[in-house]
C-alpha cells in the first residue's frame, strides 16, 4: 500500500496522494516539466508534508497517515504524448521524536500560563514544599471550582506536586494518588485533559513531559 505519494489528480494538478485513493492539492495544474520535492513524515503525530519545488514556484501539501512503519521509497518518470514530467529522486526525512516540557511554579507563575488554563485560587499561606531544588511558597488551591485544561500534542506525563502524601487529584476523572513526597504522576494520551480537585490539598507545581 502507498503511504504518500506526490502525483496528480484527475485535473491534472499537483497533489498529494495519501493511502490508495486520497488526492490533496490547491488546483493549480501542473505548470513546469522538471520537479524536485520532498517528504517529512511524523509517525508519532500520523502526518506527512509534502513540497514541490519547480520553475513555477514552491507549493506545501499536507495531510494525515495511519501507517506506522515505510518500507521502500522510490520514484517514477512519467510521460504522456508531448507532455513529460521529470521528478527528481525524493528527498525522505522521518522526523526524530522530540519531547517537550511545560512547567507551571505557582510561586514564580501564579496561574498565567500558556499551555494550562487554569481557573482557581492561589494562596502563599499554605507552607512551603520543596521540589526539584526548588523552595515553593505560593500554591493552587484544589478546591470544588478549581479547574485546569491542557492540551497535549503527543502522549507524555503529567507530574503533580502537592503538599501532602496519601491525597488524590483527579485528571479526567480518574483520582491518582500522590507518593509520600507529594508527588502524582500520571500516564496521558493525546488530546485535551483536565484536573480537577480529589482530597482537599493544594497543587504548588506541575509539569508535562511529552515521551
Amino acid at each position: 500500500m502507498t503511504v504518500a505519494a506526490f502525483g496528480s489528480d484527475a485535473n491534472k494538478c499537483a497533489s498529494l496522494r495519501t493511502g490508495n485513493s486520497n488526492y490533496i492539492t490547491n488546483g493549480t495544474a501542473l505548470q513546469a516539466t522538471a520537479y524536485s520535492y520532498k517528504f517529512v513524515f511524523d509517525l508519532d503525530a500520523n502526518t506527512v508534508t509534502l513540497t514541490i519545488s519547480s520553475s513555477a514556484g514552491t507549493e506545501t501539501f499536507s495531510g494525515s497517515i495511519s501507517d506506522r512503519n515505510i518500507n521502500n521509497v522510490y520514484s517514477v518518470t512519467s510521460a504522456s504524448g508531448v507532455r513529460n514530467v521529470t521528478l527528481s529522486k525524493p528527498a525522505v526525512s522521518v522526523e526524530a521524536a522530540v519531547s517537550s516540557t511545560e512547567v507551571q511554579n505557582f510561586t514564580k507563575d501564579g496561574i498565567n500560563s500558556s499551555f494550562f488554563q487554569i481557573t482557581g485560587n492561589t494562596s502563599s499561606s499554605k507552607g512551603t514544599v520543596s521540589y526539584s531544588g526548588l523552595t515553593l511558597t505560593t500554591c493552587l488551591k484544589m478546591e470544588s471550582k478549581t479547574n485546569i485544561t491542557f492540551t497535549a500534542a503527543k502522549a507524555g506525563t503529567l507530574t503533580l506536586v502537592i503538599d501532602a502524601a496519601n491525597k488524590t487529584v483527579k485528571v479526567d476523572g480518574k483520582a491518582y494518588t500522590s507518593d509520600a513526597n507529594g508527588v502524582i504522576k500520571a500516564s496521558v494520551a493525546a488530546g485535551s485533559h483536565t484536573i480537577t480537585k480529589g482530597d482537599s490539598c493544594n497543587l504548588f507545581y506541575m509539569v508535562f513531559a511529552t515521551n
